[in-house]
């Protein structure tokens, strides 16, 4: 199913099982249009109201015609966009009937916006609208938005832990966040104890901080000695992996990987930082032609303490 606006841009809505984003639906019908429509039906109205009443039944002139099906047009688009049903069967049938042949008058047309504002009005009083800052709505972006390389393709369970855990942060949702947070991180941790050749040390009954820690450093040190750790060599690079993941021990505030209490937005965002600079870290050692280790736009990821 999709809905196509007079401006060309088609907004396809997600089938039954089928995996989407809300960022996919806003990027094409966002609050901008949907104010501009408000706007439109005052607009319109305005205008109908000051028609002289003697040419109120006057027939539509063809190019004004033309000129409030695409208005319609938008208008089916926004009311579908908020859930407005009512407003916006009203909307798809007015639009229909002005696409017809069958002379329509100024009156008719008087009629249909105030007929369309009112079912709006109604549905509009049952809803509730969320405001984000430009900050919260930076957040709310898909991944390949919040970071700079393709951690999508590399870590696709990472990129959706990081998607969803800057939407909680973006929706001030600060523990939820960090539980995504928290799943990313054992992504990195996984992928890092399969570099080493060691079994997962993240395990339902040990998800301790300092046996994590522990076991990945003793093989760390068994592979790749500290003394032979040189400059550009493979045991160099884990070792700033290691300190990036030792890193994050710190902000978690407790020794486990258990989500405890509650976290405020500063330190979820630190935690959801952290844990994406460890995964460009991974990202940069796995593939190094794709993966620059810094940000090149200040996006997620970008402290190493």
């Amino acid at each position: 199913m999709s809905t196509e606006t007079t401006s060309g841009s088609k907004v396809r809505w997600p089938q039954p099982g089928e995996l989407w984003s809300l960022w996919d639906i806003m990027k094409d019908l966002n609050a901008e249009r949907f104010l501009g429509t408000l706007l439109l039906i005052s607009n319109l109205k305005v205008r109908m109201e000051t028609v002289d009443h003697s040419t109120r039944e006057s027939e539509l002139i063809p190019s004004f015609r033309e000129f409030l099906v695409g208005q319609f047009g938008e208008l089916v688009a926004a009311t579908d966009f908020i859930g407005a049903e009512f407003a916006h069967r009203a909307a798809g049938r007015y639009l229909a009937t002005l696409e017809e042949d069958a002379p329509r008058t100024v009156d008719f047309v008087r009629a249909a916006i105030q007929d369309v504002e009112s079912r709006l009005t109604d549905e509009i009083s049952l809803m509730g609208f969320m405001v984000l800052d430009r900050a919260q709505y930076g957040l709310m972006k898909p991944v390949s938005t919040l970071v700079d390389w393709d951690i999508a393709r590399i870590f696709p369970d990472a990129a959706r832990e990081l998607e969803e855990a800057a939407k909680c942060l973006a929706l001030q949702r600060a523990t939820a966040s960090v539980f995504h947070s928290m799943r990313m991180l054992e992504v990195a941790i996984r992928k890092l104890a399969d570099i080493l050749g060691i079994e997962n040390p993240v395990k339902p009954a040990e998800r301790n901080w300092g046996n994590i820690l522990t076991k990945i450093k003793e093989a760390m040190d068994t592979q790749y000695p500290i003394s032979k750790r040189l400059a550009g060599s493979k045991g160099a690079a884990l070792g700033e992996i290691y300190a990036s993941l030792d890193a994050i021990k710190h902000p978690w505030r407790n020794g486990t990987m258990h989500v405890e209490g509650f976290y405020m937005d500063t330190e979820a965002y630190q935690l959801l930082n952290y844990s994406a600079f460890l995964m460009r870290k991974l990202g940069a050692y796995c593939e190094p032609d794709a993966v620059s280790e810094d940000p090149e736009d200040g996006t997620l990821g970008e402290h190493a303490s």
